[in-house]
């Protein structure tokens, strides 16, 4: 039982960059060689995300196991501005 399948994939990398300095990129993934997610295979696509988090070192921030941190507690100089 021969089945053909025709997967198109993305050649633009994502870039993950620092908010306190756009200049910089903090991390960029390739995402060149992942199947396109479409109705039909979402299985593939999910191995290859799953594989790609791992590789990089960020499933962690997928599952929870990494925590974030307690936002920051309201300084009393700050004032927000009464118009926004």
């Amino acid at each position: 039982m021969a089945s053909s399948a025709s997967f198109s994939s993305t050649n633009d990398p994502i870039t993950i960059q620092n908010s306190q300095d756009r200049q910089h990129p903090l991390l960029t993934i390739n995402l060149s060689n992942i199947t396109k997610l479409s109705s039909t295979n979402y299985h593939t696509w999910s191995l290859q995300i799953q594989s790609l988090l791992e590789g990089y070192d960020l499933h962690n921030f997928i599952d929870g196991a990494y925590t974030p941190p307690p936002p920051p507690s309201p300084s009393p100089s700050l004032v927000l501005h009464p118009q926004i």
